[in-house]
């Protein structure tokens, strides 16, 4: 009699263990799927529209063009003046979120140097933009 209520008793300790293993991952999980903020692009109906945090711009969208040419929202910026607006921006909108697009032609260097300006400035809120191309000869897209 005793030694079955030994088993039992550490059958139990052994499944309170578990129990509490499941529980503990299950708490650090949660806690490091809300540290890790990632902008993911998203292509085609499905896209989900960018949210900007109350208070701040609609949306900043920064253009990197095939000739290494910098626009923010359509203006054309040296990568001075970008840094400059960048660290304007995340001071006024700490939650600012950007739009990165970049020409398919461009230097993969350009847009990892504008990367770096983004980063420089603290801002963290990045999302990147693709879009639909078309086949001239069939229209289809690709």
């Amino acid at each position: 009699m005793i030694l079955t209520l030994v088993i039992v008793g550490a059958i139990a300790l052994v499944l309170v263990g578990v129990v509490g293993l499941f529980f503990v991952y299950w708490l650090r999980t949660e806690q490091l799927e809300t540290e890790i903020n990632l902008s993911l692009p998203a292509a085609g109906e499905n896209a989900i529209p960018i949210q900007s945090a109350p208070g701040s711009p609609a949306e900043i969208i920064i253009s990197v063009q095939s000739g290494g040419e910098i626009q923010v929202n359509a203006e054309t910026l040296t990568k001075e003046t970008l840094a400059a607006r960048l660290e304007e921006i995340a001071a006024a909108h700490p939650d600012q979120a950007v739009v990165l697009r970049a020409d398919p032609e461009t230097d993969f260097q350009k847009v990892i140097e504008v990367l770096d300006q983004i980063k420089a400035a603290a801002i963290w809120n990045v999302a990147f933009s693709t879009t639909e191309t078309t086949n001239d000869s069939t229209g289809s897209v690709r």
